[in-house]
């Protein structure tokens, strides 16, 4: 194919999407490699210090579109230090200077400054999306500078950040001329929301699809919103907390005086759960719409009153003092005709069950309900008209009586995920027989995560006859290292069912009592496995050796706490090139065994993590290493790394 012109190999190349297959493409040969080179516009670094800025721009100078990821992520939050690392300063700087047609980063668990959005805010004249997912070191005064010297902007989303200094600010500093916003998301923001503003931007970005609030945005602007963005595809309001007067009941700035501050939560009561639905209540229905003689304040007024004397005094009393806005979000909510996307926190469901919102259920794709902490009285009648879902999130607090009514209607899921609620209940929660409901009512699961505090073998076993197509798979058992409660036995037969009938299976995560038996499944059938994490697992180091040996694809391994060490970590470190990183915690490797594979295999940076202590200049070679992280690297060690991680 050399003599292809090189604006037709370029056309060629542009139908090549997928990094791997574009990477594949790129060593058959010269040609190929310079085309890649100048026809990849969006580049993929899964790791920050794998590879220099300077190295990429040099691959592809072209590129329009970054995502990085920074911090590594376990299952563990508090496995990594705060101040290991991972500032995208630097690579800024480098693309500030070499490649000003950036138009998109996407950057995750990094250490982002003010001064670094300042330097994206001038330097890149045409940048339309940023997307910072956990990521810390910034505040609002770096929102101030995207926000007015970004003129182009589509998408600004910052999903699980810590922003210091939140003051609400930066939504005032959008120009009046601004227009282009496609999606916004500050959900995770805490500091006060300046609500005019807010109404503002949203009114005059016709193009807005994604929004999401947050818990400082109030009942009365919500309904504003509503009634400006009737286009809007997704909305999210608020994280747990979101109440009628934003925080904590507190007033925030742009509500009006005629808005009294009162400290009442939705859905807070003698008889009430806090977190969400009304027990002891049976569920009204829900209303498709208004009958001809009567007006939304008198629908509002009956609802109100047919919530009877089980829920609290004080929401009938915020009913009717917010009647219009009441009033408003229901007229605004009955002329949704795009709406796919809903995320709710456990308070909302409350009060949106006045809405006609069965309306609303009966178009929605995705419903994230993970933030209902409590309880699950009422789910039912509200997922039932949820027919077309695809994507499910909720809390386990919804039980296996929930999860049936899931199975039951839910027929097209393909995503659903059910996370711990409260810890504090011993028994309650998900069981196996939740877990075979949906396996047999939703068979067309392609990722699943399921907390539970028991399982059983013969459980996991109907779950991979019932979804073959399974891609994506995580078990947390409550209580580590479980057996399957009616044998007693390990769970090895029911993983192992699943990674054989499961061809497609990508990301595995373990749980409950394991022995080697289930690495020895893994290993001869996770042919396409490519993240595993175990957890309390295996007898010995030959549980990881076969998982090492026997899955090809593996890019990434997590091991917490298993009987693995040096003769485990050193039989195969050849392997260790071929993989993204390796991570490990609470095993019993050694310091010296670290120093051995530093040495065998220099292209990896081999980091030991010993808490908050600083080592010792000289430590004896048997020291038990608490953590160690491994991976791959085309520049060496890096030089930014704190005192209590040493490189090797």
């Amino acid at each position: 194919m050399s003599h292809i012109p090189e604006e037709i190999l370029d056309h060629i190349f542009s139908y090549i999407t997928k990094n791997p297959d574009r990477n594949s493409a790129s060593l058959v040969c010269k040609t190929w490699y310079k085309a890649d080179r100048h026809s990849r516009h969006s580049v993929f670094v899964g790791n920050c210090y794998a590879v220099s800025p300077d190295r990429v721009i040099a691959r592809f100078p072209d590129v329009r579109s970054l995502t990085v990821k920074g911090m590594p992520r376990v299952g563990d939050d508090s496995w990594v230090p705060r101040n290991w690392g991972g500032s995208v300063h630097n690579w800024v700087v480098d693309l500030a200077e070499k490649c000003p047609g950036l138009e998109e980063l996407r950057l995750k668990r990094m250490v982002v400054l003010d001064e670094t959005l300042v330097l994206i805010s001038t330097k890149f004249p045409n940048f339309k999306s940023l997307v910072l997912i956990s990521c810390v070191g910034f505040t609002g005064n770096g929102l101030d500078a995207i926000a007015t010297n970004c003129r182009f902007l589509e998408h600004l989303d910052l999903p699980k950040c810590k922003v210091g200094n939140d003051n609400g600010h930066w939504l005032s500093c959008f120009p009046e001329s601004f227009t282009s916003l496609i999606s916004l998301n500050f959900s995770c923001l805490r500091g006060a929301v300046n609500l005019l503003d807010l109404e503002k931007l949203v009114a005059r970005c016709p193009n807005l699809r994604s929004l999401r609030l947050s818990k400082r945005v109030p009942l009365t602007t919500l309904s504003k919103i509503a009634m400006l963005a009737p286009q809007l595809v997704e909305l999210g309001i608020g994280p747990p907390g979101f109440g009628p007067h934003g925080d904590h009941g507190q007033v925030v700035f742009g509500i009006g005086p005629h808005v009294a501050p009162q400290p009442v939560q939705l859905g807070v009561g003698p008889h009430v759960a806090p977190h969400g639905f009304v027990p002891n209540v049976a569920p009204q229905p829900l209303q498709l719409g208004l009958a001809p003689h009567v007006g939304p304040h008198d629908f509002v007024a009956a609802q109100l009153a047919a919530l009877g004397p089980g829920i609290a005094p004080q929401l009938v009393e915020l009913g009717i003092q917010h009647r219009q806005a009441y009033a408003t979000l229901f007229e605004a909510v009955r002329n949704w005709k795009s709406i796919r996307s809903l995320s709710l926190s456990g308070s909302q469901v409350t009060f949106l069950r006045l809405l006609p919102i069965s309306s609303i259920c009966s178009k929605l794709i995705s419903l994230d309900l993970s933030a209902l902490a409590q309880g699950n009285s009422g789910f039912g009648s509200f997922v039932k008209h949820c027919r077309k879902l695809q994507r499910l999130w909720i809390a386990g607090s919804i039980g296996d009586e929930g999860l049936l009514v899931v199975s039951s209607t839910c027929k097209d899921l393909r995503d659903l995920r059910l996370f711990q609620s409260n810890p504090a209940v011993v028994n309650g929660g998900a069981t196996e027989e939740g877990l075979v409901a949906i396996s047999k009512g939703c068979p067309l699961l392609h990722s699943l995560e399921f907390f539970c505090h028991q399982m059983t073998n013969a459980a996991l076993i109907t779950l991979s006859k019932n979804c073959p197509n399974i891609t994506s798979f995580s078990l947390c058992i409550r209580e580590s290292k479980k057996p399957d409660h009616v044998t007693l036995q390990p769970l090895d037969e029911g993983f192992g069912a699943i990674v054989q009938s499961c061809t497609g299976l990508r990301r595995l995560s373990l749980s409950g009592l394991l022995t080697d038996q289930v690495f020895l499944y893994i290993g001869m059938y996770g042919e396409q496995l490519e993240v595993l994490s175990a957890t309390n697992a295996g007898d010995s180091d030959r549980g990881m050796l076969y998982v090492v040996n026997g899955c090809r694809n593996l890019r990434k391994l997590e091991v917490t706490d298993c009987p693995f060490g040096d003769s485990a970590l050193l039989a195969n470190v050849e392997r260790y090139e071929t993989m993204r990183c390796l991570y490990m915690s609470g095993c019993e490797v050694t310091l010296g065994g670290c120093k051995v594979l530093a040495k065998w295999v220099p292209s990896l940076n081999v980091e030991v993590i010993n808490g908050r202590d600083i080592i010792e200049d000289y430590p004896d070679n048997r020291l038990r290493v608490k953590k160690l992280y491994v991976y791959q690297t085309l520049d060496g060690p890096r030089s930014d790394a704190p005192e209590h991680v040493w490189t090797l």
